[in-house]
């Protein structure tokens, strides 16, 4: 997919060094909250690129004002509903960043996200740098941090949920080269296919331990709305990708294998024990799906 591009002409010496996108529909809720949490970024070289997908409730009038008030947030706005990777996309044409990242409108970011991020994509340039996550919600739950030892993380996003998306920081050409998200895939599944789709094409996967990326889980969220159906839905898509970009019976083998392996280990970090314990034990669901089918 080519990319619109709305920012030809912006000279490069007046482009910030981290170009954050949010796409918003119906946000208002939890708008501000996502919003401030860039704005206490202790790294000060950011813009905040908002689309809002054509709400029909008070986000556009919430984007407007933050922009009135801070400069660095750039906001635009799609007049029909596109879905999510739309609004992305439409935000990163506006956009003037060395680096791209991605911020939901519901979610927060820990103040130090876009500094330690900035520091590890310079230490490896030739990565995707991602974050562990913390996962917070309505329901009184308490918050667990989540994540996979980096050496698991490539492997394992071709099996299960290993990398919290919109944690995603990498170099702006590769936004670029790889054509920005599907906008096909309005939901659910736009971050996996396109970090699976960074990884074919040469971009490993590095992953921060630490969880400066908050996801919060409501009603109104994919995972709050209908968790099983959610993950049934993103078990259906890997499924559908395993063959497609795997064609390698022994490729596919020995990444399933490696993946089973690490998440079935002691290598889970101590976030929250029960919630990790089900999710590996969940693994053993994916030993009797499509995955395992390696002819």
């Amino acid at each position: 997919m080519k990319l619109p591009r709305f920012n030809q002409g912006c000279p490069m010496r007046d482009a910030p060094m981290v170009s954050v996108l949010m796409a918003a529909y119906n946000a208002e809720r939890f708008l501000a909250p996502a919003i401030e949490s860039i704005q206490q970024q202790s790294l000060p070289d950011w813009e905040l690129v908002i689309c809002d997908d054509a709400s029909t409730d008070e986000t556009w009038q919430f984007i407007k004002s933050y922009a009135q008030g801070d400069e660095r947030i750039r906001p635009c706005q799609n007049q029909v509903n596109a879905g999510m990777s739309a609004a992305r996309n439409r935000a990163f044409a506006h956009s003037r960043g060395v680096f791209i990242t991605i911020m939901d409108s519901d979610d927060l970011s820990d103040p130090e996200r876009l500094q330690t991020q900035l520091d590890w994509a310079n230490r490896f340039p030739d990565e995707v740098i991602c974050t562990g996550f913390r996962q917070f919600g309505d329901g009184g739950s308490p918050p667990c941090d989540l994540y996979l030892p980096t050496e698991l993380t490539n492997a394992a996003l071709w099996v299960t949920t290993a990398v919290c998306g919109p944690s995603i920081f990498l170099k702006r050409e590769w936004f670029e080269e790889l054509g920005g998200y599907t906008e096909s895939i309005r939901h659910d599944t736009e971050d996996i296919e396109f970090l699976q789709r960074a990884l074919l094409a040469g971009h490993p996967i590095r992953l921060i331990p630490h969880a400066l990326y908050h996801y919060r889980v409501h009603a109104g969220s994919h995972c709050g709305q209908n968790k099983k159906r959610f993950v049934q839905r993103y078990d259906e898509f890997v499924a559908s990708q395993w063959r497609q970009h795997l064609a390698d019976a022994d490729a596919r083998r020995d990444l399933f294998e490696k993946a089973i392996a690490g998440l079935k280990s002691s290598q889970w970090p101590v976030g929250n024990t029960p919630l990790l314990r089900r999710k590996a034990a969940g693994i053993a669901v994916l030993l009797a799906s499509p995955f395992a089918q390696f002819g």
